[in-house]
């Protein structure tokens, strides 16, 4: 009938990704999404709190001659927290190998000013041979084309804040221990 029929196969993983989607996900008592994340099985990790210091301490030499940028990541982690998008913990709290990973992360200006700060959390960083994206579902590449995108809200007279909506998710408590950071 003219219409490109999708032929690309859908793996079992993004059948698991998918499945997670549409069962998993809900909205707590303040209406954020409660995601959990999307692994491909329940990952036993080493405890990589030593590696994630020893990151810390690298971003604060960095920081030692770009005071700036020390001062201005240092006030968007602090939102973070007082936002509660980002939660305390107590440095005694339990690491029990396999249900806790550090992540690391650093500080980068937006690249179209010089301004705004961003903090990048990299789940790319290894231990021991793993990293937490090698842990996660990747989803399905290609449900939507990005290059169609536009096209569906203009015809839709949609519009949003990408911000807002990505503050409206929380990471499922099951899952908070798998995303902790060193910080000051």
């Amino acid at each position: 009938d003219g219409r490109k029929r999708n032929t690309e196969s859908v793996s079992q993983d993004d059948i698991k990704f998918i499945n997670v989607i549409e069962t998993v996900i809900h909205k707590d008592e303040s209406n954020l999404f409660v995601v959990p994340l999307p692994v491909k099985e329940r990952p036993q990790l080493p405890v990589n709190r030593q590696e994630a210091i020893k990151g810390f301490k690298a971003l604060e030499k960095r920081f030692s001659s770009e005071r700036k940028c020390r001062e201005d990541y240092r006030q968007l982690m602090m939102k973070l927290i007082e936002a509660k998008e980002t939660e305390l913990v107590r440095s005694e709290c339990n690491e029990a190998p396999g249900q806790v990973w550090y992540l690391s992360h650093f500080g980068t200006y937006h690249p179209r000013t010089s301004e705004k700060t961003r903090v990048v959390f990299d789940c790319l960083t290894k231990y021991f041979g793993l990293s937490m994206n090698e842990c996660l579902l990747t989803g399905p590449g290609k449900m939507n084309k990005i290059d169609g995108i536009p096209g569906k809200f203009r015809k839709k007279k949609l519009s949003f804040n990408v911000k807002s909506i990505l503050h409206g998710f929380k990471i499922s408590d099951a899952d908070r221990n798998f995303l902790r950071l060193i910080c000051w």
